[in-house]
């Protein structure tokens, strides 16, 4: 399901290679023609097909399976005769997925540093950490309040307004950044190619990904503290500001890095309605490859996986904390 819905929704790897897509094809509309109904039309097309994968997908799943959740230790098995091809398979998945890539980006930017103009490559990364920043922080504020009010204050509302969100993630960015270009044209021309309609297609994209992060470890703190803080006097803000935040902090700071990493590689969104002459690492690596500038282009792409790899070494050090504390916890109560 997460792999039909990214495929339909990627658009810098299938541009760079140069296949024909939805996402290629909305984005050319856009840019080659004043009169942006067909790029319109395509995006409708776009949103219905994700949405009868979204109906579809429930009914492919099948039926729950109840299994015994106790934690027992666990013991390899034996693959036997087949250990060799299976070796084989992942150290060939290794070299293609890591070695080759790495060697490739290696190897450009020996021939790219040369004619790197400095400047740029910094403004660029500037851009770059400044929007992760950005987005990071807003989809944190709106996340934390919603996480409270789904977790926290459960209704039959809550729960729809949930739901809503997380259906604006199954829908490709180029299709959300189209449909602010054709909003802000008609209600808030102030803001159009300005860095307020990039952020607030970061909170919209993202949101979920900082309230996935979120709900788990505000759902793990008691509500008897709730009760107990409003015993000694507290508000409700007090008493997120005082109890909620500092439980769920961990998860607050995976949230962050988590939009902060997507925010880092997000293209489409980011070249509709970027401010002019605004540059990213992902843009600014975009259009180099889109013209075959393979070399200009490796710096861009080295510094964007160094910068990329801090906030995915911080997520998946959350996660492991995360999954042995839950584990923990499973185990005692065995």
């Amino acid at each position: 399901m997460l792999s039909i819905l990214y495929s339909l929704s990627d658009f810098g790897a299938v541009s760079i290679l140069g296949f024909d897509t939805f996402t290629r094809a909305i984005y050319s509309a856009y840019r080659s023609s004043f009169d942006r109904t067909g790029a319109a039309s395509l995006a409708a097309i776009l949103v219905l097909l994700t949405i009868l994968i979204l109906i579809i997908e429930p009914s492919l799943r099948g039926k729950e399976v109840n299994v015994d959740s106790r934690v027992r230790r666990s013991t390899p098995i034996s693959l036997g005769w087949f250990t060799p091809a299976a070796v084989a398979l992942a150290s060939v998945w290794a070299i293609v997925s890591l070695a080759i890539p790495t060697y490739s980006l290696i190897s450009w930017n020996q021939a790219g540093l040369s004619q790197v103009d400095t400047g740029q490559v910094t403004r660029a990364l500037v851009n770059s950490i400044g929007y992760a920043f950005g987005g990071g922080l807003i989809a944190v504020v709106f996340g934390l309040a919603i996480s409270i009010l789904t977790v926290r204050y459960k209704s039959k509302i809550t729960v729809a307004f949930d739901r809503s969100i997380w259906l604006t993630h199954a829908v490709p960015g180029i299709v959300v950044a189209l449909a602010l270009v054709f909003l802000s044209n008609r209600l808030l021309p102030q803001i159009y190619q300005t860095s307020t309609l990039v952020l607030l297609a970061y909170l919209i994209l993202f949101l979920p990904n900082a309230i996935a992060a979120m709900q788990v470890p505000i759902s793990q703190a008691p509500k008897a503290l709730d009760e107990i803080a409003a015993s000694l006097g507290a508000s409700r803000l007090q008493t997120v500001r005082k109890v909620i935040i500092p439980i769920a902090g961990p998860g607050i700071l995976a949230g962050a890095a988590l939009v902060a990493l997507s925010v880092l590689k997000e293209l489409p969104a980011t070249l509709l309605l970027r401010e002019t002459g605004v540059e990213t690492l992902a843009t600014r690596l975009w259009n180099e490859t889109s013209v075959s500038a393979y070399a200009a282009a490796a710096p861009y792409a080295l510094l964007l996986v160094v910068v990329a790899g801090i906030p995915a070494w911080l997520l998946n050090r959350q996660v492991r904390q995360s999954m042995r504390f839950d584990l923990n916890q499973r185990m005692e109560r065995e």
